[in-house]
């Protein structure tokens, strides 16, 4: 059984825009990284179901609003850094955003649905004039478990051993499907100065997010909109227009 420290380094980190992009972009980022600065001639990234589907039409932060898991891998081929982790595409620039969108409008973006997959999937395919690097990403959108160069393995992930009582097999997120509401209060309760500190930190985060949200012209002003709807219901005790609006506005 995990800890509570362990589920949130896991868990609970930022995140440069929607995840599935964001894991797209790690895997095809680190494939890159093995191809010794050689230029990216074609990028193929095998993906579950529910990255293909939610990545597809969701927008890319500083891209001036382009959508998708194909502009995403694109980016991290050309300015991806994986030691960012889901931050990866943070020192990306118009320019680059320019040479992505060709790169896709060229066709040498393939992103392929498995369908038989579920959960979080992403093998990513990148490959220079003369070398191609492999990345698979499985379980959580961070965990990395095999690299490939020309088909010579660099690195894989240790598999959980089945005879530890089982649990040592599932990932974090499939541990908590399985756990009951004590069970989770229970860990919730284990928490030490140091875990609420962290988890602070992403509450500050995302309540900048969000008055960022409230204060702008931001998609179709969702957040501001149920604001103004609830009139004043937002103040009252009852907080649930207030999550349902700084939700929507983050």
């Amino acid at each position: 059984m995990f800890t509570i420290k362990e589920f949130l380094r896991s868990e609970v980190k930022p995140a440069l825009g929607c995840t599935e992009p964001g894991a797209v972009a790690l895997g095809v980022a680190r494939a890159v990284e093995e191809l010794g600065g050689a230029p990216v001639k074609e990028i193929e990234v095998v993906v579950s179901d529910s990255i293909y589907k939610n990545g597809m039409y969701v927008g890319i932060p500083g891209t001036g609003g382009l959508k998708g898991n194909d502009i995403a891998a694109a980016m991290a081929a050309l300015c991806g850094k994986s030691e960012y982790g889901l931050e990866v595409l943070k020192d990306c620039d118009a320019e680059t955003v320019k040479k992505s969108q060709a790169m896709v409008d060229s066709e040498k973006v393939v992103i392929i649905p498995d369908l038989d997959r579920h959960g979080v999937y992403v093998e990513s395919r990148v490959s220079s004039e003369k070398d191609t690097a492999v990345t698979v990403i499985e379980s959580t959108h961070t965990n990395i478990t095999k690299v490939t160069l020309n088909d010579r393995v660099l690195f894989e992930a240790e598999k959980a051993s089945e005879d530890k009582g089982g649990a040592a097999a599932l990932s974090i997120p499939e541990q908590v499907g399985s756990m009951n509401y004590s069970e989770l209060v229970s860990m919730a309760e284990d928490m030490d100065a140091e875990d609420v500190d962290y988890v602070m930190n992403g509450v500050d985060m995302n309540l900048t997010i969000a008055e960022y949200g409230f204060s702008h012209n931001v998609g179709i002003n969702l957040g501001s909109t149920i604001k103004e709807l609830a009139g004043d219901h937002y103040d009252s005790d009852d907080l649930s227009s207030r999550i349902k609006a700084v939700a929507a506005a983050a």
